[in-house]
């Protein structure tokens, strides 16, 4: 079964009982300093592995930007 779940407001269809850190493999991020929210709520990065996404989930990647 595949759950729907948006990435940067993108919509992906993903294996059901993927975890965050999977969902990051496939999204293939090509930066190293970013940060994950889930619905709104930040993720601490030690939680990505064990972290299983559901239905709907809105996933936003925070990535730094510089700028002056």
């Amino acid at each position: 079964m595949m759950i729907n779940v948006k990435i940067n407001s993108h919509l992906y269809l993903l294996p059901e009982k993927c975890s965050l850190s999977e969902a990051l493999a496939f999204y293939n991020l090509q930066v190293q300093n970013f940060a994950v929210a889930i619905d709104g709520k930040l993720v601490p990065r030690s939680q990505y592995a064990q972290l299983k996404l559901r239905n709907d989930n809105c996933i936003d990647i925070i990535v730094p930007m510089q700028g002056g």
